[in-house]
């Protein structure tokens, strides 16, 4: 439910980013927030569906059908490791493409990233990294959970701030002096 909370927040910033501010700024405001919108939606109905289970399940009917299974602790280091680095490479791309919005946009795209960084070392699921997300607990709530929901939450706080900044601008650009 909280993907699509977030969703509806950057698809109200997508609305109000051209009552607000001027062209140049409100059309890369627009194109920012309609892909966080995407995104969200798309990450909501993932999680609503299963299909991050989907994926480990297939990723595991792979490993069993080519018969590394039983060896499958390097792999999924690897691709853990591969995960850390697009990560890292993701939010260097978004820095770049997003440099002239950045003081705006910044901290949300750094929450972004952690959570689909994230979202892709959960799917690979080592045991280990499950024993540790799903048992250890930070005030009686799971570390996955406790991850996840803290990176929407904050995520969502900056999208409402953004959008709260965006009206309270709008309201005195429309004020007559």
């Amino acid at each position: 439910m909280l993907y699509y909370v977030t969703a509806l927040l950057a698809g109200a910033l997508v609305w109000q980013s051209g009552r607000s501010q001027p062209q140049s700024v409100a059309r890369q405001d627009r194109r920012f927030f309609a892909g966080l919108a995407l995104l969200f939606l798309g990450l909501g109905l993932a999680r609503q569906t299963g299909a991050l289970r989907w994926l480990t399940n297939l990723g595991r009917a792979v490993a069993w059908e080519q018969g590394w299974y039983t060896h499958r602790t390097l792999p999924q280091q690897q691709i853990i490791a591969g995960i850390y680095y697009s990560a890292i490479v993701l939010l260097l791309i978004l820095v770049w493409l997003n440099r002239r919005t950045l003081w705006r946009h910044g901290l949300l795209l750094l929450g972004v990233v952690l959570l689909l960084g994230y979202l892709g070392v959960r799917a690979v699921s080592l045991h280990s990294i499950d024993y540790m997300l799903t048992y250890r607990r930070i005030g009686g709530i799971p570390w996955g959970s406790a991850i996840e929901l803290g990176s929407l939450l904050f995520i969502g706080t900056m999208l409402l701030l953004l959008y709260t900044v965006q009206r309270w601008k709008g309201r005195l650009l429309l004020k007559k002096v």
